[in-house]
């Protein structure tokens, strides 16, 4: 019999013979294959008569031939060596393939389930491995639901068709088991009851709380780094978990965490060496640790990372190193030693934009506070990512900076675009008067090159209820279901590439008195021109803009004593009369100064920030026209993280409208346009105050159910919102508010402030807008219904809101 040895012990003997270096085939074949073809091994073995080889080369087929993935086991042989070459033998073993799967033992889980679970499917070829990996997946499924005694084993048949297997699971299930006990050893400073406060995820079963109790090991490890924390944040710097065991047994799971405290460190002394930049007392007070601290390493660390490291980076010194070095004193104290090294100031070479697709590259770089042969500054760096975030073109802004050489460096710019254009709704809705308001199309980056157009039309949608009112007499203008709204605007935020905002809008609207809750109808027409800038002062986030509009207004009514009771006699002489309405007309010319200052850090969610308008208003007077009164504005919106995306959002806003007085012979009025309406949704017009009907808060026309509008206006409002979702955006949040409306200011009341409170849900949808669901409950009476109960329950369906 032929003696056949391993090809690497014969080549090794053939080369010290023949002193080669490579050796020469004369013949190779195959044997143990069934259904790859002779050819096809060689091929891919890369073997064939002829070739000359090494050692290397058969260590290279093998592993060519394993990754095919289609053998079990490969071996290559020398059957004959001459001194004219060798003959080889390639032995394979075929994977078998997949007949079908059988489970046997599952009462827990489906097998529908399982099938799913480790998609293996007939006809696919079976090894060893995806056995393997099948058990695991099988053991992860019934784990997760709490049977941690699980055993699986796998069995493997001859299938119906030849060269195949039935792959059968036996599955012992075993008992569910959840965490009985979690022990810890080794503290001596803190109780167990306190340690185990730090588990966020990792919890005990209790007969009274049968759903806790769940084991997953990757939740055990996330809450043990959340413990490390807790210890490292009160001064154990050396603290270790030194080892966890898990022991399953017959009344559930036991967790023993083997913990290293170490000693309770306090801050000595801190030094600082090689800072000629700064002073000792300059770098003390961005470190803001003092003697006797607890060294706090969380703390620590971030106050080195962000206030240290920031201070150097902000004055250009990119490339500084700050090194600390923590040096044990007794068995309590750490002496802080940091070893500046500051390096040279570096400037920007380039400031490269991507992605940016759709967005002229101007809009974006005019939102930059820094030019290329500038010195960099991170500061400035973060104010413009802030800025371009707030222009609300992008989902996300990714900046890097790129070393060039010791004194230069790259600034870049990754965008991610998102669909701006919004064919936005505005409307809302409750459970008494239905919906109200309309739609619009707006193009925030118009063009790509970040300017606005909107062009709307809207139109009521349930207007017809009029407060219960008898139906007024119709006629050709009277119409109390007629509600509509036509409106084109422009603004350019940066005319020229400079800070200046210019803008016009036109605009046409009808008001029927059911929409409106007047007792006439309005037709108005009008037209505004804006410029405002951006400004240095105080600071970059306050800008001006200033806005002259005139209007055309004609309002009708069924008889003379509707106009006259809302608007004053001094409009009986101008009413004209016709057989089937009375109307008078009016002019306006104003001239408006709008100051904000907007802080946010996100234009959907923010979290941080603040954002507060106040607008002065002067319409007639000297600037001509029948409406002659001055308004002003102030409101104040803040927003206070709380952890985590738990945000805190306050809103203030006051208002009031006082009337230039002019001769007596003058007609003059203040349009209801004008005037605080406060209630509901406010849509299409008005202040919101969820929890009661719509503009019901306030003052009422003398014997009526209209509301007729007020003077001055408070409101104030708070939510706390959590974000679910970042793309597309989507929060939940609980809110109280209060707020009146006075028709003047001999009946103000400060303590009667309606009050109501709570939940909603808003979401950004692209080319949609803001979509929102409130549902308040109004805890105080309204002049509406006079009978001195609660509002109660009113919800609201809310599209295109600001907020």
């Amino acid at each position: 019999m032929k003696l056949i040895f391993l090809i690497f012990i014969q080549i090794i003997s053939f080369i010290q013979t023949q002193s080669l270096d490579k050796i020469k085939i004369i013949d190779v074949r195959v044997n143990g294959n069934v259904r790859i073809a002779d050819e096809d091994i060689l091929r891919n073995a890369r073997l064939w008569p002829e070739k000359e080889i090494t050692i290397d080369d058969i260590q290279k087929s093998i592993n060519y031939l394993w990754k095919l993935g289609r053998f079990s086991d490969v071996q290559i042989f020398v059957e004959e060596e001459t001194i004219s070459g060798v003959k080889l033998l390639i032995d394979v073993k075929e994977l078998k393939i997949l007949d079908s799967i059988i489970f046997k033992g599952n009462k827990k889980i489906k097998e529908n389930t399982l099938t799913e679970k480790i998609n293996l499917n007939s006809g696919q070829l079976l090894s060893e491995e995806i056995i393997f990996n099948s058990i695991k997946i099988i053991e992860k499924e019934y784990k997760e639901k709490n049977y941690h005694g699980v055993n699986i084993e796998a069995q493997r048949s001859d299938g119906k068709v030849e060269f195949s297997e039935i792959l059968t699971f036996q599955i012992n299930e075993g008992k569910k088991k959840k965490i009985k006990n979690i022990y810890f050893e080794g503290n001596n400073v803190f109780s167990n009851k306190k340690l185990f406060k730090n588990f966020k995820e990792t919890k005990l079963k209790k007969w009274y709380l049968p759903w806790r109790g769940k084991y997953n090991y990757d939740k055990l490890i996330e809450d043990q780094k959340i413990l490390k924390l807790f210890y490292n944040k009160n001064g154990f710097y050396d603290f270790e978990i030194i080892n966890t065991e898990i022991k399953v047994n017959e009344n559930g799971i036991d967790i023993y965490i083997y913990l290293h405290e170490g000693p309770k460190y306090f801050v000595r002394n801190i030094s600082w060496e090689g800072n000629e930049v700064f002073s000792d007392d300059d770098l003390d007070i961005a470190l803001d640790f003092n003697k006797g601290d607890i060294f706090d390493k969380e703390k620590f660390n971030l106050v080195l990372s962000e206030n240290v490291n920031s201070i150097y980076k902000d004055v250009g010194y990119f490339y500084s190193q700050i090194t600390p070095e923590l040096i044990p004193h007794s068995n309590d104290s750490l002496d802080i030693n940091f070893v500046i090294v500051e390096n040279d100031i570096v400037s920007i070479r380039k400031i490269l934009i991507g992605g940016n697709s759709k967005t002229h590259e101007n809009v974006i770089r005019r939102r930059l506070h820094f030019y290329p042969g500038e010195i960099f500054k991170q500061n400035k760096l973060i104010d413009a990512l802030r800025d371009i975030m707030m222009l609300n073109y992008f989902q996300n802004v990714y900046p890097n900076v790129q070393p060039v050489d010791e004194k230069n460096i790259d600034v870049v710019i990754d965008l991610e675009e998102k669909q701006t254009g919004q064919a936005q709704l505005s409307m809302g809705y409750n459970g008494y008067y239905g919906f109200t308001g309309g739609g619009a199309f707006e193009f925030p980056n118009f063009r790509g090159r970040g300017q606005n157009l909107s062009i709307s039309y809207q139109r009521g949608m349930n207007a017809s209820s009029s407060f219960n009112q008898p139906t007024y007499t119709t006629s050709n203008q009277n119409n109390n279901s007629n509600y509509q709204n036509m409106s084109f605007s422009f603004i350019d935020p940066g005319v020229f590439d400079t800070r200046n905002l210019v803008g016009l809008s036109f605009s046409y609207s009808e008001r029927g008195r059911g929409q409106s809750y007047l007792p006439f109808d309005i037709y108005s027409l009008s037209s505004s021109v804006r410029w405002g800038r951006q400004f240095k002062w105080p600071d970059r986030f306050f800008q001006g803009t200033w806005v002259y509009s005139t209007s055309t207004s004609r309002y009708f009514a069924d008889t003379i004593s509707d106009l006259t009771n809302y608007f004053g006699a001094n409009v009986s002489n101008s009413i004209v009369s016709t057989n089937t309405s009375n109307y008078f007309e009016t002019s306006g010319r104003s001239f408006t100064q709008i100051i904000t200052r907007d802080s946010r850090n996100h234009p959907e969610y923010p979290m941080i920030g603040s954002k507060f308008a106040w607008k002065s208003t002067l319409a007639g007077s000297i600037l001509g026209g029948d409406e002659d009164y001055h308004k002003h504005e102030f409101e104040f919106n803040w927003f206070n993280p709380i952890i985590d995306k738990l945000v805190m959002y306050q809103k203030v806003k006051t208002g009031v409208i006082k009337k230039i007085h002019v001769s007596k012979n003058d007609r003059s009025i203040i349009p209801p346009s004008t005037k605080f309406f406060l209630g509901g949704s406010g849509i299409p017009y008005g202040e919101m105050l969820r929890g009661y009907q719509d503009n019901t808060v306030g003052p009422f026309s003398y014997g009526s159910v209209r509301p007729r509008g007020g003077n001055i206006i408070v409101k104030y409002s708070t939510e706390i919102r959590y974000q679910f979702s970042e793309a597309p955006t989507v929060y939940a949040l609980i809110f109280g508010e209060l707020g009146n409306v006075w028709s003047n200011f001999d009946v103000i009341d400060p303590f009667d402030l309606k009050r109501s409170a709570g939940i909603g849900v808003r979401t950004y949808m692209p080319m949609i807008g803001l979509l929102g669901f409130d549902m308040g409950y109004g805890f105080d009476d309204t002049t509406y219904d006079e009978n001195k109960l609660p509002q109660g329950w009113n919800y609201h369906i809310l599209f295109g809101m600001p907020f």
